[in-house]
């Protein structure tokens, strides 16, 4: 009787002891979970780290992942890649060791390894039936594609998005990626078609607006510059002080010149150098600003701009320009 009452007093107190270390762990877990929901990676890694030394805990897999993805969000992305793979070929759990394939693209796109990247966004989008991830996928690989300069495979892959997705408003905006592509490919009679059944549309006011810009462009590539003009004027001036929509002035004035609307282009690029510094035509507008310039009064500030342009420009075209124009603004006045 005495030794029966020895093992049930074992068996309950191993049993105690497995409760209560099941219950620290998930303690532990929740409380990582709750550092990394926060935005709080470093001590979510830490976290993280210590319930995986606590080996074969029913929480390990978790935490292995989770780990992972606080390692990305601190930019660490060689080290990301390194723990996903970890995870990877240790993991139990298939949901989420497919998903680390979509956070080693990503890891790879932020590196600007795209060609690693595609390779695991591709094998991510084939076992997965996460469609958010995928559509993400399927946008990153587009807009790598686009960055290569090959839109044709862009415009493949946003179809691809357009047809797996059932957002009426990311679809649109994905129309208007596919219609860039066109543009930029120089295919301006396709772009113009789908842009303009995204614009009577009416979706939505930013899309439209990113629609107007691009047709606005291609009016001006076809030299069709009183179109390209109209086109620019129907965005809403609320757009014009926002950061992705600053440029619209730099276009608005380049179709005034077209136009020989010479004091319209000069007020439109005084605002446009004023709230565009951050712009890549930034240094251009203060060219053009600038060769106006020397032809009025403001001739000083005129050869200050260019000036600028010609000292500060990374673009050696544009450099060139610069110089060319001093060269014969000194030599006419002499």
């Amino acid at each position: 009787m005495k030794k029966l009452t020895i093992i049930i007093i074992v068996i309950l107190s191993v049993f105690i002891n497995n409760f209560s270390f099941a219950a620290d762990i998930k303690t532990k877990f929740n409380r990582a979970m709750k550092s990394f929901n926060s935005g709080n990676y470093r001590a979510a890694e830490l976290q993280f780290k210590i319930i995986i030394s606590e080996n074969d805990n029913e929480f390990n897999d978790r935490a292995r992942f989770y780990m992972a993805r606080a390692i990305f969000y601190q930019k660490k992305f060689k080290s990301a890649i390194f723990e996903f793979n970890n995870f990877f070929h240790k993991s139990s759990t298939a949901v989420l060791q497919n998903e680390s394939r979509y956070w080693i693209g990503e890891s790879y796109f932020h590196l600007k390894d795209y060609v690693k990247a595609i390779g695991s966004y591709n094998r991510f989008i084939k076992k997965s039936n996460n469609t958010e991830l995928i559509l993400q996928s399927l946008d990153r690989i587009a807009s790598i594609y686009y960055k290569q300069k090959r839109y044709e495979e862009a415009i493949i892959e946003w179809k691809k998005y357009i047809v797996k997705s059932k957002d009426k408003i990311k679809n649109a905006e994905a129309v208007v990626k596919i219609g860039d592509a066109y543009y930029e490919n120089k295919s301006y009679n396709k772009a113009i078609k789908l842009l303009n059944k995204v614009i009577t549309s009416r979706v939505n006011a930013t899309i439209l607006a990113k629609a107007r810009i691009t047709v606005g462009k291609i009016y001006q590539k076809k030299k069709e510059h009183t179109k390209a003009l109209k086109v620019f004027k129907s965005i809403s001036s609320s757009y014009l002080n926002k950061p992705e929509f600053v440029e619209i002035r730099f276009f608005i004035a380049m179709t005034y010149i077209a136009l020989n609307k010479i004091s319209e282009a000069k007020t439109q690029l005084k605002l446009f150098i004023v709230t565009g510094k951050k712009s890549l035509y930034y240094y251009a507008a203060k060219y053009e600003l600038g060769k106006i310039q020397l032809n009025t009064s403001e001739v000083n500030k005129g050869i200050e701009n260019i000036k600028d342009v010609r000292t500060n420009t990374t673009d050696k075209t544009l450099r060139n320009k610069s110089l060319m124009a001093l060269s014969k603004y000194y030599i006419n006045i002499n």
